[in-house]
C-alpha cells in the first residue's frame, strides 16, 4: 500500500506540473522594428537623435532599451505609448528616443532592448552600422579605397599592350554617386598614367589604362636604375576623391610587374612601286615611288632607289618616316632601255630590297 500511495502521489504532481506549462504561453521576444539614428553625417558638436519603435507580443514593457555607439550604452528614453497592453494577452508598443553628442570621427552603432523576462532584439541583428561621420569644422569626407589592383599581361616584349586596372570606391557613393574623383593613376616606374573608367559610376567603378612601353623608355630605365637589361618594372595606383582626399594601392611599396624584354628586330618593308609617268620624252620629269613601313617604328637610315644602277637617294613624300611615301624625281634619255629597284635598311641590320631579285623596267622615253 505504501508504494503505491507514493506512484499517486509522483502522477497527481506530473498531471499538475503538464497543466501548470499548458495554462501559461511561452514567453515571446520584443522586436525593435523601427530605428533611425540620424544624421548619419554632420559637424561637431552637433546633437545626434536615436530614435526605436519598440513592440513586444506580450505586452512587456522593455527593462532595457539602449543604442550601443562605439561599444557605449546610451539608454532610450520613452516618448509616447502606442499601444498600452493588458499584461499577458495584448502587445505593448512604445516610441524611444535619445539626444547624444558625440566626438569627431566615425562611429559605428547598434540597438538593444530587453523584456525583463529573459527575452532580446538587437538591429541589426548582427554587426554594426557605420554612422555617423563627424567633421570638426566642415563635413567629415570619408576615404575612399583602392581594390583589386593589378595587370592583365604579367610578362612580354615592347611590341605589347599591357592593361593595368583598378577597382575605385567612394563611401560617399550612396550620396552622390555621380561626383567624380580628381584623379585614378598607375604609377609606372615613378610615371603618372592616368586611368580613365570602364564600367560603373564614377565613384563604384572600375579603371583602365593600356600602356605600351616603347624601347627608348625601356633603354632610359634600364641605364637610370643600373640594371642589365629592360625587364624588372614596378607600379602602384594612386586616386584623389572629389575633396582631395589622396589614397594609394599598396599603402606602401609597390607592385612588381611587367617583366618587358626587348623584341627582336623586324626588316622594315617596301610596298607599292611605281614611276610616273610610264611613258614619256627627254623632257619630261619622271618621278619614281616606293612606300617604307617598320613594324619596329624605326625610321630608314636610308631608301634608296637604285636605276640604271645609279644610286639616288629618296626623300620622305608624305606620312612619318616609319611608315610614309618616299619619292625620287629625274629625267631620262631617249633609246636606253631603264631599269630601276628599291633598297633600304633601318640601321640596326634590317634590310630590304624591292624587288627581292632583279629589277623593274620603265619608263618608256620617246621622242
Amino acid at each position: 500500500m505504501k508504494r503505491q500511495g507514493w506512484w499517486l502521489v509522483i502522477l497527481i504532481v506530473s498531471i499538475g506540473m503538464v497543466w501548470a506549462t499548458s495554462s501559461f504561453p511561452k514567453n515571446r521576444k520584443p522586436c525593435l522594428c523601427d530605428v533611425n539614428f540620424t544624421p548619419y553625417k554632420g559637424k561637431y558638436p552637433d546633437c545626434y537623435v536615436a530614435y526605436a519603435k519598440y513592440s513586444d507580443p506580450d505586452g512587456d514593457i522593455p527593462s532595457k532599451i539602449a543604442i550601443y555607439v562605439d561599444g557605449v550604452c546610451y539608454p532610450l528614453g520613452l516618448v509616447r505609448i502606442i499601444k498600452r497592453p493588458y499584461p499577458g494577452v495584448e502587445s505593448f508598443e512604445a516610441f524611444y528616443q535619445a539626444v547624444i553628442s558625440l566626438p569627431p570621427g566615425e562611429h559605428r552603432y547598434y540597438f538593444y532592448a530587453e523584456d525583463g523576462r529573459g527575452k532580446y532584439d538587437r538591429n541589426p541583428r548582427y554587426g554594426s552600422i557605420k554612422s555617423p561621420f563627424i567633421g570638426v569644422f566642415r563635413q567629415f569626407n570619408r576615404a575612399p579605397t583602392l581594390r583589386e589592383g593589378g595587370l592583365q599581361k604579367e610578362e612580354g616584349t615592347n611590341r605589347d599592350s599591357y592593361v593595368f586596372s583598378v577597382w575605385y570606391y567612394d563611401p560617399e557613393y550612396y550620396e552622390t554617386p555621380n561626383r567624380p574623383p580628381k584623379e585614378v593613376a598607375v604609377f609606372v616606374d615613378g610615371i603618372k598614367i592616368p586611368m580613365k573608367l570602364h564600367k560603373g559610376t564614377p565613384n563604384n567603378g572600375l579603371y583602365l589604362v593600356s600602356h605600351t612601353f616603347t624601347e627608348d623608355a625601356l633603354r632610359a630605365y634600364q641605364y637610370e636604375n643600373n640594371e642589365k637589361d629592360t625587364r624588372r618594372h614596378a607600379y602602384f595606383f594612386r586616386a584623389v576623391d572629389a575633396d582631395g582626399f589622396c589614397t594609394y594601392l599598396p599603402e606602401d611599396g609597390y607592385i612588381h610587374g611587367p617583366e618587358v624584354s626587348l623584341a627582336q628586330n623586324l626588316p622594315p618593308k617596301l610596298l607599292d612601286p611605281r614611276v610616273e609617268p610610264a611613258l614619256g620624252t627627254e623632257n619630261t620629269t619622271y618621278t619614281y615611288y616606293v612606300t617604307y613601313e617598320d613594324q619596329d617604328d624605326d625610321p630608314p637610315a636610308y631608301v634608296n632607289c637604285v636605276i640604271n644602277g645609279n644610286i639616288h637617294k629618296m626623300k620622305l613624300l608624305t606620312g612619318q618616316k616609319h611608315k610614309g611615301i618616299y619619292y625620287f624625281k629625274t629625267r631620262h634619255f631617249y633609246g636606253t632601255r631603264h631599269s630601276y629597284y628599291f633598297e633600304a635598311t633601318d640601321g640596326r641590320k634590317g634590310v630590304v630590297r624591292l624587288p627581292e631579285v632583279g629589277n623593274f623596267y620603265g619608263p618608256a622615253v620617246v621622242k
